[in-house]
């Protein structure tokens, strides 16, 4: 390097290695052309070992260039003895390294290959005249067109004298199927501010398969929905079979009302048993203003000053859901008092109604109007759980004791009347007689 033009050295001690590399390429390309006459197979075989041939080459080359750095080192200094050891150590290393590749790769040939995409399958003994059914994994990339796609079989065998043959190859073509879709149809839900709700639809399976281990997911896109068992599992679906799904959901007491979305997605496997998605298929449901569950009304209910009555309220379920087990207890302030405060009601549906009764009582001294009495009601929801009401107002009125002698008056004055007039009847049938 310290003897001419820099640039003149340095080409001259590049030329060897543009050589070199030239060489190298040149020998793949004349291999590639003799490798195509035998066939696309044997070519596609080729492409197959294109990563072994780098790993193996740049483990190669790696050795070679830290030989070659520590033996020119060694040479530079004139030691010869350590550039002859660092010689053999490379050879060894190299010789080791060989060895280890070959186990490695004769162990992971076939799963190594699979990954890459090739398929073997062992088909066994063939009489003459003989067929069978060989089924291979496939897959296809999402990008792939559509349209026919070839297939290079090749077959390799032992024929009756033991010897290992290989066939002509033959090519098949394999047609990719539409990709596997589902839709939902028919979303209705019940879902109001601050209770629990339930959220219904029907899974549609559009092919081309059919799928017998699916899943349905949900995913609330608000965190005012809460859906405790968000994976559904599907039953077997043909193309164009339906089903019907249901997710109970709770709505946050502090939500508001309006529109939400949810996205469900389907998990199912594939033709290779591995897990495949389709989705997310975005639907939206509406939340509804906060409602009671309950409504009250009666036809005029009232107690006497110092008089007890039994009222006589009708309670009619507002909820989109069968409710059971309700317990109804009255409270009462002074001067109203309750001697029977409890009623119960077995179960009532959507819109239906039952009378419950309860004994209410008037101070002598109540002021006559309109008090209020208070409601509340423990039932159970279609899922089980047990709820509390909020606390329902109701109007009773108090009206004015009537006096005791003029309601004994008021009660004797018509049965004297009626006594009378039959007296007088029977007079004079006995006159004109």
């Amino acid at each position: 390097m310290h003897n001419g033009h820099p640039g003149a050295v340095v080409l001259r001690m590049s030329i060897p290695m543009i050589v070199v590399s030239l060489s190298v390429v040149a020998f793949n390309l004349v291999d590639t052309y003799f490798v195509g006459r035998l066939g696309s197979i044997q070519l596609a075989a080729m492409g197959y070992t294109l990563p072994i041939k780098l790993i193996s080459g740049s483990i190669a080359m790696g050795i070679g260039i830290g030989a070659s750095s520590s033996v020119s080192n060694a040479l530079g200094a004139g030691e010869r003895e350590r550039a002859r050891r660092h010689v053999s150590h490379a050879i060894l290393l190299a010789f080791a390294a060989s060895i280890l590749l070959a186990v490695l790769g004769l162990a992971t040939i076939r799963p190594f290959f699979g990954m890459l995409g090739a398929a073997e399958e062992v088909i066994g003994d063939l009489a003459p005249g003989d067929s069978t059914t060989v089924t291979v994994d496939a897959a296809i990339a999402e990008s792939v067109s559509s349209g026919l796609k070839p297939l290079d079989i090749a077959f390799t065998y032992r024929d009756g004298s033991g010897i290992d043959r290989e066939a002509p190859a033959e090519t098949a073509s394999l047609a990719p199927a539409a990709e596997q879709s589902f839709s939902i149809a028919d979303l209705a839900d019940t879902l109001s501010v601050g209770y629990d709700g339930e959220v219904t639809g029907t899974l549609v399976n559009d092919g081309p398969r059919s799928v017998d281990d699916a899943v349905l997911i949900v995913e609330p896109q608000s965190d005012s929905l809460f859906v405790e068992d968000t994976r559904y599992a599907l039953p077997e679906l043909d193309p164009g079979e339906q089903t019907q799904f249901r997710y109970p959901t709770d709505v946050s007491g502090q939500a508001d009302p309006g529109p939400r979305q949810l996205q469900f997605s389907v998990e199912y496997t594939g033709g290779d048993r591995s897990t495949l998605t389709d989705g997310p298929i975005s639907q939206r449901v509406d939340v509804g203003d906060r409602q009671d569950e309950f409504s009250i009304s009666d036809d005029g209910v009232s107690v006497a000053q110092g008089e007890s009555s039994e009222i006589e309220l009708e309670l009619t379920n507002e909820r989109s859901e069968t409710l059971s087990n309700i317990d109804a207890r009255l409270y009462t302030d002074s001067p109203l008092d309750a001697s029977n405060d409890e009623a119960f009601v077995p179960e009532l549906a959507p819109g239906e109604s039952a009378t419950i009764a309860f004994e209410v009582e008037a101070d002598e001294d109540a002021a006559t109007e309109t008090h209020p009495i208070e409601l509340d009601f423990e039932y159970d929801t279609e899922r089980g759980e047990t709820k509390l009401s909020d606390t329902y107002q109701h109007p009773i009125e108090v009206v004015a004791a009537t006096d005791e002698g003029s309601s004994i008056l008021s009660t004797a004055l018509p049965a004297l009347v009626i006594l009378s007039v039959a007296a007088l009847g029977i007079g004079t049938w006995v006159r004109r007689r």
